[in-house]
Protein backbone atom coordinates (compact mmCIF):
# COMPACT_ATOMS: atom_id res chain seq x y z
CA UNK A 1 0.00 0.00 0.00
CA UNK A 2 2.88 2.38 0.69
CA UNK A 3 4.11 1.99 -2.88
CA UNK A 4 0.71 3.10 -4.17
CA UNK A 5 0.82 6.25 -2.02
CA UNK A 6 4.32 7.02 -3.28
CA UNK A 7 3.15 6.52 -6.87
CA UNK A 8 0.22 8.91 -6.37
CA UNK A 9 2.46 11.53 -4.75
CA UNK A 10 4.83 11.49 -7.70
CA UNK A 11 1.95 11.31 -10.18
CA UNK A 12 0.62 14.62 -8.82
CA UNK A 13 4.10 16.18 -9.02
CA UNK A 14 4.39 15.11 -12.66
CA UNK A 15 0.94 16.43 -13.59
CA UNK A 16 1.67 19.71 -11.81
CA UNK A 17 4.94 20.00 -13.72
CA UNK A 18 3.26 19.38 -17.06
CA UNK A 19 0.50 21.91 -16.38
CA UNK A 20 3.16 24.45 -15.34
CA UNK A 21 5.09 23.76 -18.54
CA UNK A 22 1.84 24.32 -20.47
CA UNK A 23 1.53 27.74 -18.83
CA UNK A 24 5.11 28.62 -19.72
CA UNK A 25 5.12 27.20 -23.24
CA UNK A 26 7.04 29.50 -25.54
CA UNK A 27 6.27 27.94 -28.91
CA UNK A 28 3.43 26.27 -30.77
CA UNK A 29 5.55 23.14 -31.19
CA UNK A 30 6.13 22.90 -27.44
CA UNK A 31 2.42 23.47 -26.84
CA UNK A 32 1.54 20.59 -29.18
CA UNK A 33 4.00 18.26 -27.41
CA UNK A 34 2.60 19.18 -23.98
CA UNK A 35 -0.96 18.69 -25.21
CA UNK A 36 -0.07 15.15 -26.32
CA UNK A 37 1.10 14.45 -22.77
CA UNK A 38 -1.92 16.13 -21.18
CA UNK A 39 -4.37 14.04 -23.23
CA UNK A 40 -2.97 10.88 -21.62
CA UNK A 41 -3.71 12.08 -18.07
CA UNK A 42 -6.68 10.37 -16.47
CA UNK A 43 -7.78 13.09 -14.06
CA UNK A 44 -6.91 16.61 -13.00
CA UNK A 45 -7.36 18.19 -9.58
CA UNK A 46 -8.89 21.66 -9.20
CA UNK A 47 -5.51 23.47 -9.14
CA UNK A 48 -4.43 21.68 -12.30
CA UNK A 49 -7.70 22.59 -14.02
CA UNK A 50 -7.16 26.23 -13.09
CA UNK A 51 -3.61 26.04 -14.49
CA UNK A 52 -4.95 24.61 -17.78
CA UNK A 53 -7.56 27.37 -17.99
CA UNK A 54 -4.96 30.03 -17.21
CA UNK A 55 -2.65 28.78 -19.96
CA UNK A 56 -5.44 28.62 -22.53
CA UNK A 57 -6.62 32.14 -21.69
CA UNK A 58 -3.30 33.93 -21.10
CA UNK A 59 -0.50 32.29 -23.08
CA UNK A 60 -0.54 33.30 -26.74
CA UNK A 61 1.53 30.23 -27.65
CA UNK A 62 -1.34 28.14 -26.29
CA UNK A 63 -4.52 30.03 -27.24
CA UNK A 64 -3.27 30.72 -30.77
CA UNK A 65 -2.23 27.08 -31.37
CA UNK A 66 -4.66 25.98 -34.10
CA UNK A 67 -3.81 22.31 -34.63
CA UNK A 68 -3.83 20.52 -31.27
CA UNK A 69 -5.70 22.92 -28.99
CA UNK A 70 -9.21 22.57 -30.48
CA UNK A 71 -9.08 18.79 -30.12
CA UNK A 72 -7.61 19.07 -26.62
CA UNK A 73 -10.49 21.34 -25.58
CA UNK A 74 -12.93 18.72 -26.90
CA UNK A 75 -11.10 16.04 -24.92
CA UNK A 76 -11.28 18.17 -21.77
CA UNK A 77 -15.00 18.64 -22.28
CA UNK A 78 -15.87 15.05 -23.20
CA UNK A 79 -13.49 13.10 -20.98
CA UNK A 80 -13.11 15.41 -17.98
CA UNK A 81 -16.30 17.54 -18.17
CA UNK A 82 -14.13 20.68 -18.26
CA UNK A 83 -15.29 23.50 -20.50
CA UNK A 84 -12.80 26.22 -21.30
CA UNK A 85 -13.91 29.32 -23.15
CA UNK A 86 -11.07 31.12 -24.83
Amino acid sequence: MTEYKEFNRFKEIVINSVTEAFNKSNSFKTTRIIIRILTKIGAFNSKQIEALKRAIKNNDQVFNEIYALPEFKKTLKNKHKITIDS
